[in-house]
């Protein structure tokens, strides 16, 4: 599964196809201890004649993990009374949480533009910071009409490298008429 983000799931199938000329049955083993994070879209079934059945295999968790894990699937013929061939699927997954801190210059705790004269920009940095262990990409957008207008963002998205290095993001506010926006979302 390589990584996944916490409380996303990612789901891999796994083929099983009878090439045989007679129907067989199978059954997953050791899959009591996969535990929460790994669930199995079926345990058993019945593969008729040069047929095919898909396994789902999902891996899922609510905090950090690294794991590895594997269960077996055992092929029967019709009355189970025999098995004719085990395969081993082995699973490694992780489970990662990013940690993204957005730094507004001293004293702010958001953008805060106070007041501009009319057709002068004003530029406000941002620092984004990457705490976790892996790159995180981000993307900045605005919401609204106005906001498109009277805003430009010089690096609306990229990537921030996990460590001490940070990506600065300069805001820039500039409007050609008056106007006062007072503790608005955008």
């Amino acid at each position: 599964f390589e990584r996944c983000l916490l409380k996303q799931s990612k789901s891999i199938d796994v083929i099983l196809t009878n090439n045989g000329k007679i129907p067989c049955e199978w059954s997953v083993k050791h899959n009591t201890h996969l535990g929460p994070n790994i669930t199995l879209s079926e345990n058993e079934g019945t593969i008729l004649p040069k047929d095919q059945t898909t396994l789902t295999v999902t891996f899922q968790s609510a905090k950090p993990i690294q794991l590895k894990k594997s269960f077996q699937i055992d092929v029967f013929d019709k009355d189970r009374t025999k098995s004719f061939s085990s395969q081993t699927i082995n699973i490694t997954a992780e489970a990662y949480d990013t940690h993204f801190d957005v730094i507004y210059p001293k004293g702010m705790t958001h953008i805060h533009y106070g007041n501009v004269k009319v057709g002068q920009p004003k530029t406000i940095p941002i620092i984004l910071k990457n705490r976790s262990k892996y790159p995180v990409h981000y993307s900045i957008s605005t919401q609204g009409n106005l906001a498109s207008k009277i805003l430009k963002i010089d690096q609306p998205e990229g990537n921030v490298s996990p460590g001490e290095k940070t990506t600065t993001v300069n805001i820039t506010f500039e409007h050609h008429k008056v106007i006062k926006i007072d503790n608005k979302k955008m």
